[in-house]
């Protein structure tokens, strides 16, 4: 087993949310039906289009596991698995509410059958993530254990993020049907992060280096990573992250509660690709 394990009965209660949160795994793909048509809502459509790109980018960070110490961790392996699987339902009922909300008729598909254009930035992007790849690969095996902490700790800070920009949509959704989808994704995304935060209280190092390097990795996490975000999907995720003002209160305080020092979640200028970055309190 990789990393610190605090006690067998810390051990039990991962392995039994784990073994419910399989068992309670949502199949269901059928499209979201309504009652009578949606009333177009640019803003709510551009918002959970936004959403839906960010769960939808979970490759590049699978890849950058599969690579490091974290793919020798079964149970870790296990969840990433649902987990992965779990966020690309997820972007496809967030598509479906942005193709409905949207008022363009298009249902999200390209215009008489013609396929999307090709994305040659995120080939680009995928061209160097595999030549990197093999500088993470070294550099994570040669770190060891403390990398599990690591990836738990950044996909445990997503998820809280996430929670807080699903909780502003909640606010702005239009419709009852919409804010059942809503519900829905809000639930299965909670037991993600609590998954995560049993997870790694298991795998955070004791003491020493171990303990150091998760914490400057904290330091290092910023917020959306890994998805190739344009300007108006970042444009549509300031605007859910600074809806309410307490919301970077409320993440500032779960990472504290980690016991890795004190934290500030700050929201950087509009002009940056980043929109949150964690700060050491000195």
């Amino acid at each position: 087993m990789t990393g610190a394990i605090g006690s067998d009965d810390a051990v039990r209660a991962l392995d039994a949310r784990l073994r419910a949160h399989a068992s309670a795994a949502d199949e269901v793909h059928d499209p979201i039906e309504y009652p009578t048509a949606p009333v177009a809502n640019p803003q709510f459509a551009a918002a959970v289009r936004a959403v839906a790109r960010l769960e939808r980018s979970t490759i590049p960070r699978l890849r950058r596991m599969l690579v490091s110490p974290t793919h020798l961790d079964a149970r870790l392996t296990a969840f990433f698995s649902t987990w992965a699987y779990e966020r690309y339902w997820i972007a496809d009922r967030l598509d479906q509410l942005g193709a409905a909300h949207a008022g363009d008729g298009t249902a999200g598909i390209p215009a008489d059958g013609a396929e999307p254009p090709v994305d040659r930035a995120a080939l680009r992007r995928d061209r160097r993530e595999r030549v990197w790849l093999l500088g993470t690969a070294i550099a994570t095996n040669l770190v060891g254990p403390p990398m599990v902490a690591v990836h738990v700790l950044q996909c445990l800070v997503d998820e809280w993020v996430l929670d807080e920009v699903y909780a502003a949509l909640t606010a702005e959704v239009p419709d009852d049907r919409s804010a059942e989808v809503v519900a829905d994704i809000r639930r299965v995304k909670a037991e993600h992060a609590e998954i995560l935060r049993l997870a790694f209280a298991l795998r955070l190092p004791e003491r020493g280096n171990g303990r150091r390097l998760v914490a400057l990795a904290l330091r290092r996490i910023g917020w959306p990573a890994d998805a190739g975000l344009g300007a108006a999907h970042l444009r549509a995720l300031r605007r859910l992250v600074r809806g309410d003002p307490g919301s970077l209160s409320r993440i500032t305080e779960r990472i504290n509660a980690l016991g890795l020092g004190g934290y500030r979640v700050a929201l950087l200028a509009p002009r940056r690709s980043t929109v949150l970055r964690i700060r050491r309190v000195k």
